[in-house]
């Protein structure tokens, strides 16, 4: 069956003018087992707006929920050349849940942050936060083991971040006694 690399130049121009569907097709049931976003919530949220393809953004139209159009709003340079954005359904990379990259985000992420266009949302919310806590008790290690500790502050924080890394299987025997030798250390200053 042909894919869309298959179509014509025409064909390709006819489906760009064509809306990204209905609203009325959307069923909010569809939603109920989506991530709850923190901010924006499980389902789609309703504008009526449905603008063609070639005024959309994202660039998988068949993920766009119909009726979630909200204007653009570009200030930087090389954000998105679009004039909408679009609630648009995705598969987390990492749990493999069902989430909505949503409208509101992206025009966060594209007109205010000046991401990338082609930047897309890979990880739900709570794998996205529970990425960034990760990377940050990575950070807090290689701060600690470069830098050293010098206060009882410092050697709970190294504690902990060690604690949340071991528990997820993250640090090895090597990082591990690196962290003990730091807080052996540590310990051995503040006694004198």
């Amino acid at each position: 069956m042909p894919g869309d690399d298959s179509m014509s130049i025409r064909e390709r121009l006819i489906k760009s003018r064509m809306p990204i569907g209905d609203a009325a097709e959307v069923d909010p049931s569809e939603f109920e087992n989506y991530v709850e976003h923190p901010r924006y919530g499980r389902g789609p949220r309703m504008t009526g707006v449905s603008p063609t393809m070639r005024e959309v953004h994202f660039l998988g139209y068949d993920a766009g929920i119909p009726g979630t159009a909200i204007p653009a709003n570009p200030i930087q340079p090389g954000c998105a050349p679009a004039q909408y954005y679009v609630d648009v359904r995705c598969q987390c990379e990492a749990c493999q849940r069902k989430f909505i990259f949503f409208a509101e985000e992206q025009r966060h992420w594209y007109d205010e942050l000046g991401f990338h266009y082609a930047a897309r949302a890979t990880r739900c919310s709570d794998c996205r936060r529970a990425k960034r806590k990760t990377d940050e008790d990575r950070d807090r290690l290689t701060k600690h083991l470069s830098d050293g500790v010098h206060s009882a502050e410092d050697c709970e924080d190294l504690t902990a971040a060690l604690e949340r890394l071991h528990a997820k299987s993250l640090v090895g025997r090597k990082a591990i006694e690196a962290g003990l030798a730091a807080l052996n250390a540590a310990a051995r200053s503040q006694a004198h």
